[in-house]
């Protein structure tokens, strides 16, 4: 925050001047005209503080729909988290992902990225009527290790990752794990690229969670649950089966498998203005293992691996261009 010299100190300053000494000359005798008070500038006020954040609302959608597969064998159970208002816990993720890429028929030489490292703590701030109000905060971003990642590519995104600051999503959703809206704190200043990750990450955070069915179930309990999505500004249908594995008390561990399907070819794509395209191919899916703790919010640990491969025509100034793209993501999650 810049210093700055007060207006009305400047004012009054400019309004004082040292008396001139004149000759002793007799002045002709004049009625005196009351002295009039100098006026005294009105203070400016002081600017603003820039603001630091953009709130970015996440959406209100309808909630999956879930149903039961298999119920399981007995004794069967119905499964809903139990956090305690006031309860805090923190998790580590990490990001990998590699590209491949093709536009005008040119192919681009496939790219890996370094990890990228998310320090993440979540809190329960209100539990009323089945009903939460969570905190997400990103507490500090970096680029972990990589034999395999272009070294102008870590430097670039070290360079990205050195000043981010912590920031906040605020979300709401019910016992079952399903949201029911909230808003994002995203830093402003950020490269435009960074920005929509942070927007993107900070949305995600509500996926992590697992839609619990409504009914009882036990270990071997298979379900599925189909959501629309926003991904990238391409809206998305996925589909996430659910397999319970084993349970001991509170703990579970579930295997998911999902795969993913355009709703809309046409989309536009964030942060480009005047760019639109259309998807001519789309193809994704994936899956992982998770163990998940009902007394938690956030998953135990996560272990998951997304491919897409697509093809698009963009269209950009009156130009059309066609673009490839095949893309493997990776996360690992970790509570402290």
């Amino acid at each position: 925050m810049r210093l700055r010299i007060p207006t009305v100190i400047v004012g009054a300053l400019l309004l004082v001047s040292p008396a001139c000494d004149k000759e002793d000359t007799p002045a002709p005798e004049t009625k005196a005209e009351p002295a009039k008070a100098a006026p005294v500038p009105e203070p400016e006020a002081e600017p603003e503080e820039e603001a630091k954040t953009k709130r970015v609302e996440i959406a209100k959608a309808d909630p999956p729909t879930v149903t039961i597969d298999r119920a399981g064998a007995d004794p069967k159970e119905v499964l809903r988290l139990s956090p305690t208002v006031g309860a805090e816990e923190s998790v580590v993720m990490t990001m990998t992902m590699k590209m491949k890429m093709a536009m005008a028929g040119q192919k681009i030489p496939a790219v890996t990225t370094p990890p990228i490292v998310i320090d993440v703590h979540a809190r329960v701030d209100e539990l009323k009527d089945s009903r939460m109000k969570i905190t997400y905060a990103v507490d500090s971003m970096h680029v972990g290790e990589s034999k395999d990642a272009n070294p102008a590519m870590v430097e670039t995104l070290k360079s990205m990752l050195e000043n981010m600051e912590s920031f906040e999503a605020h979300l709401e959703m019910d016992l079952r794990g399903v949201l029911y809206g909230g808003y994002v704190d995203v830093p402003v200043g950020l490269p435009a690229p960074m920005q929509q990750m942070t927007e993107q990450l900070q949305q995600s955070f509500a996926q992590l969670q697992v839609p619990l069915p409504e009914e009882a179930v036990g270990v071997g309990a298979k379900w599925t649950a189909v959501s629309t999505v926003d991904q990238g500004g391409m809206r998305i249908e996925q589909t996430a089966k659910y397999q319970l594995l084993s349970r001991e008390g509170s703990n579970l561990k579930l295997k998911v498998t999902v795969s993913q399907k355009l709703v809309d070819p046409n989309f536009k794509p964030p942060g480009m203005p005047g760019v639109t395209a259309k998807i001519s191919a789309f193809q994704s899916g994936g899956g992982g293992k998770l163990e998940l703790s009902l007394a938690h919010l956030t998953p135990t640990s996560l272990d998951s691996t997304i491919k897409l491969k697509m093809a698009m025509d963009i269209s950009a100034m009156g130009e059309q261009q066609k673009q490839d793209m095949e893309m493997e993501m990776a996360l690992v999650l970790a509570r402290k």
